[in-house]
């Protein structure tokens, strides 16, 4: 047995090797969400189809946990336009399998990258900018189509 101890709940759980972190915490009544993210939070896997979103965050001490994916690395830095410094002890928990003794913190707050979120906002301006003008340009050919019909 693995013992998980949740470090700002005060809780200490047993846990057989393999247990999915995410389910472990959730049926022991441990939040795991803040107030928006338990309604938009997306845990899918059919098949090979493995659809997740990062609003679990948690920060993970000890060695007693599966390694971290490339979609989870990807998911943690922020796949929309915001993007998250990422540290080696943060995972996401419906992505962990328990494996030894670990400490988690939940509700974890996790800092902006500032520079990469602002590359990212440039370029979906310039991404939107250029498809404005194009739907514009249609739009001119198509008023001229109809005034010489």
């Amino acid at each position: 047995m693995a013992s998980i101890v949740f470090v700002n709940e005060r809780k200490t759980l047993d846990a057989l090797p393999g247990t999915n972190l995410r389910e472990l915490a959730l049926q022991a009544g441990i939040p795991l969400y803040r107030t928006f993210q338990r309604i938009a939070h997306i845990n899918l896997k059919i098949g090979p189809l493995n659809i997740f979103s990062a609003s679990d965050v948690v920060e993970i001490d000890g060695k007693g946990v599966s390694n971290r994916s490339d979609e989870e690395a990807k998911a943690l830095e922020g796949r929309l336009l915001a993007k998250y410094k990422m540290t080696p002890n943060l995972r996401i928990a419906s992505q962990v399998t328990i494996t030894g003794d670990v400490s988690v913190r939940t509700l974890v707050a996790r800092e902006l990258d500032k520079k990469l979120t602002k590359e990212r906002l440039g370029y979906l301006a310039v991404v939107t900018g250029f498809t404005i003008l194009i739907l514009f340009m249609f739009a001119l050919v198509g008023l001229d189509l109809v005034k010489k019909m």
